[in-house]
């Protein structure tokens, strides 16, 4: 079930940039309301981006961890913390990229990551693909 089908009244982020984008423009065409909390050193060019959106942007904190502990602190009844790399709902959705693509007739011989925060490697609990790491990519070379 959906954060949105269960009777989510607000979105809840802490993100530095795409996390927060994501959120707003969810919670932005569902009516949700959305609050990001973006730490200090986020550049303004991402909470610009951000504000695209129009959520509620908040700085708190001098990293994204201080950022992440505010949102949590102020974490309401009725409202949902979407975390932006440990959440199942977004693997699922991660992993349907790669679902999609196989279903589309694609064959893989690989697929190659970008593992910063592992929310997208996290998705490898729920798709189709077999993951076996980097050897799996030396094996194909």
């Amino acid at each position: 079930m959906t954060h949105a089908a269960a009777g989510a009244r607000q979105f809840l982020s802490a993100s530095g940039g795409n996390a927060g984008i994501a959120v707003a423009y969810s919670g932005r065409k569902l009516g949700i309301p959305v609050t990001v909390i973006v730490p200090e050193t986020t550049p303004s060019r991402s909470i610009e981006l951000i504000t695209q959106e129009s959520p509620r942007i908040v700085v708190a904190g001098a990293s994204w961890q201080e950022a992440h502990a505010h949102a949590v602190q102020i974490l309401a009844p009725g409202w949902v913390y979407i975390h932006p790399l440990d959440d199942p709902l977004l693997w699922a959705g991660y992993a349907g990229m790669i679902d999609e693509t196989v279903r589309q007739g694609v064959t893989l011989d690989a697929v190659i990551l970008s593992v910063g925060g592992g929310g997208l490697r996290g998705s490898r609990r729920n798709h189709t693909a077999n993951f076996e790491g980097a050897q799996s990519f030396m094996k194909k070379m």
